[in-house]
């Protein structure tokens, strides 16, 4: 059985919209998670924009050496 538990390990960065979380699973692998808020009940039109240009971002970066695949 897998074990899926992560253990928030610090806040790296947040914006008006996200936060950045460094995490680490069970094995010891770290990594970064972006949680977008949605404490300010976006329009589900916002929230597709938000997601939109976050996926773009990812798409332009990745193949750059500091940013996760």
């Amino acid at each position: 059985m897998i074990d899926n538990t992560y253990e928030v390990k610090s806040i790296m960065g947040q914006g008006g919209s996200s936060r950045v979380l460094r995490c680490s699973d069970p094995q010891g692998n770290q990594f970064a998670v972006k949680v977008i808020k949605n404490d300010k009940n976006f329009s589900d039109e916002k929230v597709e924009n938000i997601l939109f240009k976050e996926y773009y971002v990812s798409e332009v970066l990745c193949g750059h050496p500091n940013i996760l695949r």
